[in-house]
């Protein structure tokens, strides 16, 4: 099975991505091979590595449904003929990478697939609200196979912002998800009124975990970096990418001289989330809280849920959503919700 491919100059992880596929007898276009590698930033080369016990059908039927172009969804964890598609969407990094744990545990009935905005980083053209945000994740959808069968939405911390969004346009639209799920999900109003040192923080720790690799996230709050001015701040993540260059994976699409107009374009793309005011949702939700999260800073957002939704308690803290043990157990909870829809 062959997926034509497209004349254009392919990235060095397209190209890692093609010797992987090709070792089973499967012909990636340019495009298709930088979807499949767009879902793994973190680890160069694991995902596809991890692909390798799949079936020729299975990685074909991946390509099949993300091989047309777009630039938001990626593949996280697909399944060949699946019950059930689940599409988590991007916290506030951008990157759909860090659902990377939580995908692996997910009833294996269920197709994973991400959402993210870095190819709006890269091209320094982000959304300009989250009105356009959702609108357009909402078409990316809507064009490709994910919809035509049963599909859920889950959106972890800031991620929850959006996919509540969603949910509440596709419904009005007659396509309701089948369950929308938020992990953790705190307030934008509550976090619009954060010090401004704690935003600021937030928003470089964001920007160096979207687009920067795993050698580069070391920046502890006691660090020199937060001393620097923002010039400074740029000029130090500048100096510190360059000897990592040239690279595969999320370096190949790195340019050094523009990553203060990466910068710039993040800071717009963050201020979508503090310029939304929730609006309530009567769909099927769950809300997952941890365990040991302030109790008054996700209750606006569970105020929201005004269908037939449920808050279930993770054991854990909010920044350990995703990462093992606390992922699996989240893992759990979707996938039950998912299950008890289909057979309801």
């Amino acid at each position: 099975m062959d997926v034509t491919e497209e004349a254009t100059v392919p990235s060095a992880a397209a190209l890692e991505t093609l010797r992987h596929a090709a070792k089973l007898g499967l012909r990636l276009s340019w495009d298709g091979a930088r979807l499949v590698y767009k879902c793994e930033q973190r680890m160069v080369g694991h995902w596809v590595s991890a692909q390798l016990d799949k079936t020729r059908d299975e990685l074909a039927a991946l390509v099949l449904d993300l091989g047309q172009a777009n630039d938001c969804l990626v593949p996280l964890r697909p399944v060949a003929r699946p019950e059930a598609n689940l599409v988590c969407v991007h916290p506030a990094n951008a990157a759909s990478f860090i659902y990377h744990h939580l995908a692996l545990s997910i009833d294996d009935r269920y197709s994973v697939y991400g959402c993210d905005a870095l190819d709006g980083l890269f091209s320094r053209r982000p959304d300009a609200s989250l009105e356009a945000m959702t609108n357009h994740y909402i078409r990316a959808l809507g064009q490709s196979p994910l919809s035509r069968m049963p599909l859920a939405l889950y959106g972890g911390s800031s991620g929850g912002v959006v996919v509540l969004e969603m949910a509440r346009k596709m419904a009005a639209a007659g396509s309701p998800p089948v369950l929308v799920v938020l992990g953790d999900t705190r307030d934008p109003l509550t976090s619009a009124v954060h010090a401004h040192y704690r935003r600021d923080r937030l928003a470089w720790n964001a920007f160096i975990e979207a687009l920067f690799p795993t050698e580069m996230w070391d920046v502890p709050p006691d660090h020199m970096f937060w001393r620097l001015a923002e010039s400074g701040r740029l000029d130090y993540l500048r100096d510190r990418l360059i000897p990592l260059l040239p690279g595969d994976g999320i370096l190949a699409a790195l340019d050094p001289s523009l990553i203060p107009d990466y910068f710039a374009a993040f800071r717009r793309y963050m201020n979508c989330y503090g310029e939304y005011v929730p609006k309530p949702y009567f769909g099927r939700a769950l809300f997952l809280k941890a365990s040991q999260a302030p109790r008054d800073a996700t209750s606006t957002m569970i105020s929201m849920l005004q269908g037939e939704a449920r808050v279930q308690m993770i054991e854990g803290i909010h920044h350990s959503f995703h990462a093992p043990p606390v992922a699996s157990a989240v893992s759990e909870a979707i996938s039950r919700g998912i299950a008890e829809y289909l057979t309801a």
